[in-house]
């Protein structure tokens, strides 16, 4: 019994062995596997190097030339990996991977590379010159094949992607291994966070010449056309791409992988030392803080600050979208309710800001960007004031001159209204796309903005409505005093003309306003030679019709209609004599066409003219609306017009002085209907009827093929027509 019992328990144990025959088949498998990793792991040192801006080398100078360089940069480089005992186990264009057995000599060949290198470059010019970042690390991996793979490598990749152009980083564990080796000079960076990777990586820069020299040449690049690819990582950020650069510094587009987010990395080099680096600093973060505090639709969010190797840098929310000076660049005018809907918006931002004690003093086009939403959103709140307080010397201006208030530009007190004048200077560049205040230098610049008046805008570009116009004129005082007092006073004005409400100050009383407030020096600014020149000629706009009554309205249509009929009899009758006395004189026949009666009657020449408005007068462009009916009322008939207006005076021009015209040869009839052509000309552009004129001005041309005033005219309506986006 006993026997037999245990035989059943020994087959009872054999058969749960057997249950979990696969899961032991598994781990005997992996078992085998770690064995055979094992027997390939083993320690050693890797190095990457690669040339900084080999793609667009090979862009600029085409493909032969770019192997040259690869050519030239091999040359300099292998022999220092053999030297050392290392072994190349790769090449990839420009790259250059290899391991070492001892991580001394990894270190010793990153920095033959780079002395042999900064050799090499002393004599050539600067396009010839190549310059290489050389990333180091140390720990296990795996080598098989003449290949070699693991963490050890993936780690000396990105860390090379961290170099500055003649730069060499050096991970922790690599630091360790050398740090009791003499003769190697080694600083710590601080760390870094590569996607990928859970824990940050301590970072050291080797100093692989002498301090004097490593300095000029990281001053060099750090501002050169090596810089651009100069950092994939800053503090915690690892740069994409760079979107601008400034006066002040750089911007980049950073992921931030502790929330995983894309944000825009404005960076500012701080070169000042000791007590007063500090005191920069400091004031820099309490800018950005106060900045930071700032939560508006139409503010850029502001998320970190700090100080990495000499560089202040703000994180702030990436936009996507144009930055409204691009937007100008393009030469072609925005929409006007368009324009005032984005000035009322960043009105409304600057009147958060300002309520909060932040006066921006550095507004200008680049610092709106306009996100793809049509939302306008202002950056580097903060910083330009720091940063002109402290770094900028006695008598220097701090980026562009253009949008500066008078008090700014003196070095005055500067508070909300500064910000408002700079506003006004944006809106009228985008309403006329010049300058309000125009130089070749900064120097001329601020000279127009202490002493000078712009150029009115409705001469620059007529179709400008009037009250806007004195909107603009009002922020653009000298005397902070005269100009709006807030910024919700600017943005109120803004929305009651985009909406049509009857809120805004009446015009007289604004004139009148300016006409106190002006300064006895000022004076209208004079066009600048080097501007290109799209201004109108100045002229006063039509004058906006008042309303009629009905009664009136039928009365004057009926002695107007009675008017029009002996007119039209009389001027048929004067067309005949005149066109008779033409034929027996002998005359030239003049390419316009027979004055219009009444209704349309046959020429007596034999010509069929087309049909004419009812009255005296050129024939006009098909579909256009007379001027003298331009603002009549939808219900008014064709016969209820005014009577004929008297020709225009001749206009008087200071911006330029017309060429001395020819002896006319054209009879006085001729004359007579050329005048009458330019005022046609002269109304239709003071109501911004540009197509019109361009026909009023062909009708001169057509009488009279030598007249240099339709011509510069013309040039200067279809220039006119050109950069607001009309084909002519």
């Amino acid at each position: 019994m006993d026997d037999e019992a245990k035989q059943r328990r020994g087959e009872g144990s054999v058969a749960e062995s057997t249950g979990d025959t696969d899961i032991d088949q598994l781990l005997r498998a992996r078992s085998e596997i770690d064995s055979a990793l094992k027997r390939h792991k083993t320690q050693f040192a890797v190095l990457f190097c690669d040339i900084v801006g080999s793609t667009s080398f090979f862009d600029r100078f085409g493909d032969t030339a770019g192997l040259m360089m690869l050519q030239r940069h091999h040359e300099l480089v292998l022999p220092a990996i053999e030297e050392e005992g290392g072994t190349v186990v790769k090449t990839i264009g420009d790259a250059v991977l290899a391991v070492f057995g001892a991580p001394e000599a990894a270190v010793r060949t990153g920095v033959k590379i780079q002395l042999r290198l900064d050799t090499y470059n002393e004599d050539r010019p600067e396009p010839e010159q190549i310059y290489t970042r050389v990333g180091v690390n140390f720990g296990s991996g795996i080598v098989k094949e003449k290949d070699v793979f693991g963490d050890v490598v993936n780690v000396a990749a990105r860390i090379v992607k961290a170099c500055a152009p003649a730069q060499i980083l050096l991970s922790h564990a690599i630091h360790e291994a050398v740090r009791q080796t003499p003769g190697f000079k080694v600083r710590a960076l601080g760390s870094a966070l590569f996607r990928g990777k859970s824990a940050a990586e301590e970072l050291y820069e080797v100093l692989w010449t002498s301090e004097e020299r490593y300095q000029r040449l990281r001053r060099k690049l750090d501002t050169g056309e090596a810089g651009k690819a100069a950092r994939s990582v800053l503090g915690r950020y690892e740069i994409l791409d760079e979107l601008g650069r400034g006066a002040m510094g750089v911007v980049y587009k950073a992921y931030d992988p502790v929330v995983g987010r894309i944000v825009a990395l404005k960076t500012v080099r701080v070169d000042s030392s000791g007590e007063e680096h500090d005191e920069l600093i400091r004031r820099l973060r309490q800018e950005a803080q106060a900045a930071g505090r700032l939560e508006h639709p139409h503010i850029v969010t502001i998320y970190d600050a700090g100080e990495v190797e000499g560089l202040f840098y703000v994180a702030m929310q990436f936009v996507k979208g144009r930055m409204l000076s691009e937007l100008i660049a393009e030469r072609q005018l925005l929409p006007v309710k368009q324009i005032v809907l984005l000035m009322e918006q960043v009105s409304d931002g600057l009147d958060y800001a300002h309520e909060h004690g932040i006066v921006h003093r550095d507004l200008k086009p680049s610092n709106i960007i306009v996100a793809r939403d049509g939302i306008a959103k202002i950056v580097d709140f903060g910083v330009a004031k720091v940063v002109e307080g402290g770094t900028t010397k006695a008598g220097m201006v701090l980026g562009t001159p253009s949008y500066m208030s008078p008090e700014q530009a003196q070095g005055g007190r500067v508070d909300r209204r500064s910000d408002i004048f700079s506003l006004g200077a944006m809106l009228y560049e985008l309403l006329t796309g010049e300058r309000a205040f125009p130089g070749n230098t900064p120097t001329a610049i601020v000279h127009k903005i202490i002493h000078e008046e712009p150029i009115p805008l409705r001469v620059v570009e007529p179709g400008v409505d009037p009250t806007l116009e004195l909107i603009v004129k009002k922020a653009l005082a000298k005397d902070p005093f005269r100009r709006y007092q807030s910024c919700k006073e600017l943005k109120a004005d803004l929305e009651a003309f985009r909406l049509g409400k009857r809120g805004i100050p009446e015009a007289r009383e604004l004139l009148a306003d300016f006409k106190s407030a002006a300064p006895a020096e000022a004076k209208p600014a004079e066009a600048h030679p080097g501007t290109t020149a799209r201004r109108a000629p100045r002229r006063k706009a039509p004058p906006k019709p008042e309303p009629v009554s009905p009664t009136r309205r039928a009365v004057t249509a009926l002695a107007a209609g009675v008017l029009w009929i002996g007119l039209g009899w009389y001027v048929w009758d004067q067309g005949v004599i005149t066109a008779a006395r033409t034929l027996l004189e002998g005359a030239p026949a003049a390419r316009v066409s027979a004055p219009p009666s009444a209704t349309t009657t046959p020429a007596p020449t034999g010509e069929t003219p087309g049909p004419t408005p009812t009255g005296t007068g050129p024939a006009l462009p098909p579909g256009a609306v007379p001027p003298a009916q331009a603002g009549a009322g939808a219900g008014e008939t064709a016969s209820a017009v005014a009577p004929e207006p008297k020709p225009p005076k001749k206009r008087q021009r200071t911006a330029e002085k017309e060429p001395a015209a020819a002896k006319s040869s054209l009879s006085a009839e001729q004359q007579a209907e050329v005048e009458r052509w330019f005022g046609l000309a002269d109304q239709y552009i003071g109501q911004g009827r540009y197509r019109d004129a361009l026909y009023a001005l062909d009708q001169v041309l057509a009488i009279d093929p030598k007249n240099e005033r339709a011509k510069q005219e013309k040039e200067k309506v279809t220039e006119i027509m050109q950069r607001r986006g009309e084909i002519p």
